[in-house]
């Protein structure tokens, strides 16, 4: 009798380990998830900032320096951006 209640008790105990593990792995697939969200936004961003510089680096005639990190790059694209748009604003106004 003692046996099968440590029989019971031990199933018991590895079916708890099992439910535990479960949830442990529904949590870890739920960080990664998380984590592999952030990494695609941040590297959709670093290659949307790599392909305006090269865009602008071959329009412009101001050489600007580049460095490795693509977001720094990315006040090289705002600046020829704010560039545009004030002269865009400038011929809008000499237009009758």
């Amino acid at each position: 009798m003692v046996l099968n209640n440590e029989i019971c008790t031990t199933k018991q105990i590895v079916e708890r380990k099992k439910l535990q593990t479960v949830e442990l792995q529904l949590s870890i697939d739920q960080m990664l998830k998380g984590a592999s969200t952030n990494v695609l936004a941040y590297n959709q961003i670093c290659i949307a900032a790599a392909n305006l510089l090269f865009r602008i680096s071959r329009k412009s005639t101001i050489s600007q320096p580049l460095t490795k990190n693509p977001i720094k790059n990315m006040d090289v694209v705002a600046n020829f951006i704010t560039d545009l748009a004030y002269i865009h604003k400038a011929y809008n106004k000499k237009e009758p």
